[in-house]
């Protein structure tokens, strides 16, 4: 090895190939009985060439992330890696239909079940806020004021005393309907993490992790074609920022409907977006 490519190990520097030689970009690091070359699939010729290198703080390097390396190589990654991939191949269709089949297969039988339950937890709720506590508000007002007199309270402790009874009754009417307001964020701890390692196995896709093995770089040459209308290739993000702006509109009519369903009867289409999405 000469002094020149020891350097290059010892410094993890990034070295951006001109594209004759068959690759964009190759990530040389350090390992004490050969090179690594972690690249996605192509022909590594050697050819006297210019090279550009550029030098990459290493704490900015994702590949050194513990995060995403814990990301990639955890189970549930893995597990949607894998049923990601057997969708793929059972259906025979492109990727792009897979992603969208897995995405509304867990919103229909994961998400949409879990918001049903979260509607029907916060319906109670305030079932029990609009019907049943202004009685007992008005019960539990005449109690303390009959008290505060007959114990000489101040205004400050009969109003303190007031407070405490009322969280009373109200935890108590909540266990005895079986309605706590947490439950109706069931749906935020299941969805949230399945976004998580799903996103994470279309990056393993996407990026050939953990092991770059046969299987690995089938994977991701049939996601380089697997693409429709403007993204063809899906390894690469989307140039137009169309995705992203529609993904930001969607979620921005789901969070006003929900405002407007805490005025009117909200309408059928209306109840299917918000808990389809």
């Amino acid at each position: 090895m000469s002094a020149f490519a020891s350097r290059l190990v010892n410094r993890r520097i990034i070295s951006h190939l001109p594209p004759s030689l068959g690759f964009s970009q190759t990530i040389i690091h350090r390992n004490y009985s050969s090179f690594n070359f972690h690249e996605r699939p192509a022909l590594l010729r050697c050819r006297k060439q210019p090279v550009v290198l550029l030098v990459r703080n290493e704490s900015s390097n994702i590949k050194d992330s513990v995060i995403f390396s814990y990301l990639s190589e955890c189970a549930p990654t893995e597990v949607m890696r894998s049923a990601s991939i057997a969708v793929h191949d059972f259906t025979g269709l492109p990727w792009w239909a897979t992603v969208v089949i897995i995405t509304a297969t867990l919103r229909t039988f994961i998400t949409l079940p879990l918001a049903i339950y979260q509607s029907y937890i916060l319906a109670k709720v305030e079932n029990l806020s609009k019907l049943d506590m202004p009685e007992i508000a008005s019960e539990v007002k005449k109690q303390v004021k009959l008290r505060a007199a007959a114990e000489n309270w101040t205004e400050k402790r009969a109003s303190l005393q007031y407070k405490i009874e009322m969280k009373k009754r109200w935890d108590d009417l909540v266990v005895k309907n079986n309605c706590h307001p947490f439950k109706s964020t069931v749906t935020l701890w299941v969805q949230i993490p399945t976004w998580i390692f799903f996103s994470a196995a279309l990056r393993n896709l996407a990026y050939m992790l953990p092991v770059q093995d046969v299987g690995s770089q089938l994977a991701y040459l049939q996601l380089t074609v697997g693409g429709l209308l403007w993204i063809p290739n899906l390894t690469i993000p989307d140039s137009t920022w169309l995705l992203p702006v529609i993904l930001g509109l969607t979620n921005l009519m789901i969070v006003e409907m929900q405002v407007v369903r805490r005025f009117s009867e909200p309408t059928r289409f209306q109840r299917y977006v918000t808990n389809f999405f």
